[in-house]
Order: structure tokens, then C-alpha cells, then sequence
């Protein structure tokens, strides 16, 4: 925002006479920058939602912003949301993993959400997200975010694992680098989740794993050091660093363990 220059010319004297001063608000939008995916609006209430970049297989950081007919921001809400993949040949739903907003909005006056998705949306197969509001007062209001495309990616891998009774369940694996990839440190969220239920309507954070991170240049025979193993952060999302030293295409691995006890790995293939 552009300074007045009579209010830089007498803030220093403000200063000396108050002791202390207070920073003018931003007037920048908040919501510049993310990724645009509709607004809906109730009879009292309007949600935009928007996301960090264009949606695609594997963690996604979503943000709802609210707002009154009269245009005031809304700062404390209860927020749930609900991803659903309506697979039309199929004749069959089911969700994804997410994780719910708090209830008061961040510094820039949004709510942010995580949402892990697991398949891209298609001709026929499309996402939607339906978003539940409680402004405090006990009555929810409903509302339907529809058609969010979701592009296809790298980031999930399966794993099988025991299921504790002599069968095995599968394991969503999802790797999420921070930034594009350069030679260095390059910092990277792993998600791990498994359905709660038969048709994946509701999902488990798998958050007591120990996760070792194993990178190789195979063209050159090498790895490298430094590297930062994954340690959960929060429902299901374990924070790490991969150090890729030079450009080409890298491996990099996973071995999975629980109290101990090896589950098995993945393994990526990256290219910088």
C-alpha cells in the first residue's frame, strides 16, 4: 500500500510522543496468490474456497473464507467438510482423507483444511466437497462445492500391510514435496491413511509409524547424506527433508515400521 507522505513525515514525531504505534492493515487481498474453487452462499452466509495450487492427487491445503451478506468477514466457525468421488459407471461414492479446519479463521482471516485425494476426477468420476457451517448458533448451514478437478500425479503408492488378524489392508501412501525440486535440501510431507470402512467413506491417520528415508542415484551408484527421516506432524502427515546433491533421476525409498516391526516400503522416482 502506498504511504501518505504527511503520515511518514509526522510518524516519527508520533513515535517520541506515544511511546509506541500500531502497523495500519494490510489492505492486500488475502486470498492472493491461491487457487480459486467456487463460492456458495446461503441466505446469511457466503464461503469462498480456495486451495495453495491447482488440486491434484496427494495432499492438497484447501482454505474456506466466510462472510456476511453485508460483506463482514467471519472469524470463528465450525467447519466440516466432506470430500466425496461420485464414480458415475460404478454407481458408487466414497471419500478421501482430510483433515477439518479449526475454528477460528489465521492471520489473514481464512480457514485452512487439508484434503489427501487418492484418484483424479474424470469424465465420469468428479469430486465434490460438501461443507458444513455452525456460525455458533446451533444451525448448520449446507453447502456444496461441485465438478473440483483433481489432475492426475505421482505422489500415491499402496502398501500392504498385516492386518493384525493373518489378512492384509492396504495403506495410501502420498509423497508431497514443499517446493520444485532443486540440488539440496528439499523438504517434503508424507501422508499415511487407511479406510475406516469398507467403501472409504471415513479414513484412520496412521500417525505411530517410524518412516526411514533411503535416497539413490542409481545411474551413478550413490546416495546421499543429510538427509531428514519423516516424523508425524499432525493426522496422518509426517514432515522430512530429502538431500538431492546433483541433477538426474533419483530413487527414493521408504521402509515403514510399527513398534519395531517392519510393514514393508515404497519407493519414488524423482527426476531434477
Amino acid at each position: 500500500m502506498n504511504e501518505i507522505p504527511f503520515l511518514a513525515l509526522v510518524a516519527p514525531f508520533l513515535l517520541i510522543a506515544c511511546g509506541s504505534s500500531s502497523e495500519e492493515p494490510s489492505s492486500e487481498d488475502p486470498t492472493k496468490g491461491l487457487v480459486s474453487l467456487g463460492v456458495e452462499s446461503t441466505d446469511n452466509l457466503s464461503v469462498e474456497l480456495y486451495a495453495d495450487d491447482a488440486l491434484r492427487v496427494g495432499l492438497n491445503r484447501l482454505h474456506f473464507r466466510l462472510a456476511r451478506p453485508d460483506g463482514k468477514s467471519v472469524e470463528q466457525a465450525s467447519i466440516t467438510q466432506l470430500p466425496v468421488m461420485h464414480m458415475e459407471a460404478m454407481g458408487k461414492e466414497h471419500s478421501c482423507p482430510h483433515e477439518q479446519p479449526a475454528p477460528s479463521a489465521d492471520g489473514r482471516g481464512l480457514f485452512p483444511a487439508f484434503v489427501v485425494f487418492q484418484m483424479a476426477s474424470g469424465a465420469s468420476d468428479s469430486w465434490r466437497d460438501e461443507v458444513s457451517v455452525d456460525l455458533g448458533d446451533g444451525a448448520a448451514q449446507a453447502l456444496v462445492f461441485e465438478n473440483l478437478a483433481v489432475a492426475e500425479s505421482s505422489a500415491r503408492k499402496d502398501l500392504s500391510v498385516p492386518d493384525g488378524s493373518g489378512g492384509e489392508k492396504k495403506v495410501v501412501v502420498t509423497l508431497n514435496f514443499a517446493a520444485p525440486l532443486a540440488v539440496g535440501q528439499n523438504p517434503f510431507t508424507l501422508t499415511l491413511h487407511e479406510k475406516a470402512d469398507m467403501v472409504g467413506m471415513s479414513w484412520n491417520a496412521l500417525t505411530d509409524w517410524s518412516v526411514v528415508l533411503t535416497p539413490e542415484m542409481p545411474s551413478m551408484g550413490h546416495g546421499s547424506p543429510d538427509n531428514v527421516n519423516p516424523t508425524h506432524v499432525a493426522s496422518g502427515r509426517y514432515d522430512g527433508s530429502v538431500n538431492l546433491s546433483m541433477p538426474g533421476v533419483w530413487k527414493v525409498a521408504f521402509d515403514f515400521a510399527q513398534a519395531g516391526n517392519a510393514l514393508g516400503s515404497v519407493a519414488y522416482e524423482v527426476e531434477l
